[in-house]
Order: C-alpha cells, then structure tokens, then sequence
C-alpha cells in the first residue's frame, strides 16, 4: 500500500502520529509512506526513521523541489506545503497512491479502500462537510458535488496520462482573486466529473459529529451510522488534538496513538491567542438570543 502525507516542520509530529495510526492498524499489509517535505530538522526526520524501524516498514522522507508553487496562493492556516500532493505522481512508483493530511488518524484496516476501482477516474474522494453551501460552489463555478482533499485515494496513471498536476497549477496561478482553499478548490474545479465518491467512513470530519441541518437531510442516517466507527478520521476544526481546547469526540485517539513512543509525546497549546476566546464568547451569546428568538417565531427546522 502506497501512502503518502505532506508536511513541514511544524506539523511533522502530527505528520508522525498518524503514521504511527495507520501502521498500528495495518501490521498485515506491506505499507510505503511517502513523507513530502522542503526540509525538516534532525529532530523531526529521526521521528520518521525511529517508526520506520520499529514497524519495519517503508517510511521515506522525500525533500521535494518546490520551486514551482512559490507563485501560488497561500494561507496564515495553508501553507505551500499544500502543493506537494500534486507532485506524488512523480514520486510514488506505482498505479496508486492513498494521500492523507497531517490532521487524521486511521482507526483500521486500509485493504478495503485500496481494492475500490478507479477505472477512468483521477481519484476517490469523500465530500466535504460544507459541501451544501453554495458558498464553496460559486466562486470557481463549479455546482456538482464539492468534496474535501484531506483524503485523495488517486489514480497515478490518470494523473500521469493527463497532466492533471500542471492543470492545478495552472488553473491556481490564474485564478481572479483569492481562493478560500487554493489546493481544495483547484482540485474540485480541476477533477469535476472525474472523480468516485466514496463512504463518508473514509474521511469522517469533525463538523459530521455536530447539526447537521446545513447538510442535506437524505444524508443525515449515513452521516449518523458512520459516527459510530469510521475509519478515517478527520480532525477538521480549528482545534486539533493537540491543542488544549480540542472538543473533538475522539480527541483521546490521537493522544492514544501519540503516547505509544516517546519520541512523538507533545505539549498541548492552546488553539487560539486569549482575545479569541472572549469574542467566541460573544458570539456565542449573540446566537444562543437569536436561535431563541427564532424558535418563538417558528423559524427552527428539525434538527439531525
């Protein structure tokens, strides 16, 4: 099983706790886990090879040349590191590759995602947990099914055979305007019609653990099913499992995972500077009035 992640060196520990996720709960399949950097310290790239020996399986740090992407977008919260997925066609030996953010533990066994066929596709795909609001469709017009890249089960030789890593590219260096998830939304835009939506299972994101009535009602029961044992999860929200304030129902996995070697044990931190926590305050004050306000008024739908 090919498998490959993206980091630098601020998020190469969580980078190294899923690994150590994924190789748990894969002891009986031959795993190669690419890492894509531009460079980490000792420190960091020893954390690789520490799990490389201890499961004796395949964990390559690659240091990529990343010249190609300085002229893209990025983000306070997206960094280039973002852009190198593009580059795993180039990298992996081999039809397929599963692509994961640094942001995700595997709670089993991967064999079943990796026999899904992906004949004349590009990729495997799970759509986003905002994948409703017409808010991610408008902007780079594109109106069918919007879905998130944490997880990309990808079609190498699709990639290969039509130069899908220069259309995303390209499509983001000529963009008109700032795009709200540069790498996500080129690769929605990009593979329109050319990807397999898969079970939710295999990329459970934090905001289908919450309401979901900003979701389409017909996919509440699988949602609600999948909450109770996905196998991929997908901490989303703007506090991780390593931050203080997590909320995350399954924040104590990543710990778990984490504490199994001693080189990947971490100080939690807060999520967020002292001032964000008391206009969160606010604002949750602000909606608690104005929900009561629409429950008077019979504005309130069901909830999931």
């Amino acid at each position: 099983m090919n498998i490959a992640l993206c980091t630098d060196d601020n998020y190469a520990n969580h980078c190294a706790v899923c690994i150590t996720s994924i190789l748990e709960n894969n002891k009986d399949e031959d795993c190669h886990i690419y890492v894509l950097t531009d460079g980490l310290t000792t420190e960091n790239y020893q954390k690789f090879t520490y799990l490389a020996d201890f499961y004796h399986q395949n964990v390559e740090v690659k240091v990529m040349d990343v010249s190609m992407f300085s002229h893209l977008q990025s983000t306070n919260h997206l960094s280039q590191s973002m852009y190198y997925r593009f580059l795993l066609p180039q990298v992996v030996d081999g039809d397929n590759v599963l692509y994961l953010d640094c942001d995700i533990i595997v709670r089993h066994p991967l064999k079943d995602l990796f026999n899904i066929d992906l004949t004349n596709m590009a990729c495997g795909v799970v759509e986003d947990q905002c994948c409703d609001d017409i808010r991610l469709h408008n902007p780079i017009n594109m109106f069918s099914r919007y879905f998130n890249s944490g997880v990309l089960f990808m079609n190498l030789d699709y990639w290969r055979k039509n130069n899908v890593a220069q259309d995303l590219v390209d499509f983001i260096a000529n963009f008109k305007g700032q795009l709200m998830c540069p790498d996500q939304d080129a690769l929605n835009a990009v593979l329109e019609g050319k990807v397999k939506f898969l079970d939710c299972k295999y990329n459970y994101q934090q905001g289908f653990y919450g309401d979901l009535t900003w979701l389409r009602a017909d996919k509440w029961p699988a949602i609600k099913e999948t909450r109770k044992n996905p196998v991929v999860v997908h901490y989303t929200a703007g506090e991780k499992p390593w931050h203080k304030d997590c909320k995350h129902p399954l924040k104590a996995e990543y710990d778990n995972y984490m504490h199994l070697h001693t080189v990947l044990l971490e100080k939690k931190t807060p999520g967020h500077r002292w001032y964000f926590y008391v206009i969160e305050g606010f604002v949750d004050k602000l909606r608690s009035i104005y929900q009561w306000y629409r429950s008077k008024n019979g504005m309130v739908v069901n909830k999931a």
